[in-house]
């Protein structure tokens, strides 16, 4: 069973591009069930606390000292678009497990 996160480090497309992202699972959390360790989504009713102190050990691991900008994945055509470097960008696929995707922004002045 994988228990370490895939990171862009890892990816010979991605290691040298400057954009920076961690694809997690479910390890290394603290959820209780049904949400049973890493979950990283407020909106699914876990404790906040928990959501909170895992989405800290995200942070402080790969992200130390940057910002989180949240946007849920939506099944549409709409663009957003990041108007000033605050970050991190945080998505979430709602499926039957929460992955995160954290892609430092890296934009132009």
């Amino acid at each position: 069973m994988q228990k370490d996160f895939f990171t862009s480090q890892n990816s010979k497309l991605f290691c040298n591009t400057g954009l920076h992202f961690v694809l997690t699972n479910r390890y290394h959390g603290v959820s209780n069930a049904p949400y049973n360790n890493l979950n990283l989504a407020y909106h699914v009713n876990d404790n906040l606390e928990s959501v909170k102190k895992n989405r800290a050990y995200i942070m402080q691991k790969y992200y130390e000292n940057k910002t989180l900008l949240y946007l849920n994945q939506i099944h549409s055509n709409t663009i957003f678009t990041i108007r000033e470097n605050r970050g991190i960008l945080e998505s979430y696929l709602l499926f039957q497990f929460a992955f995160l995707y954290c892609i430092q922004a890296q934009l132009p002045h």
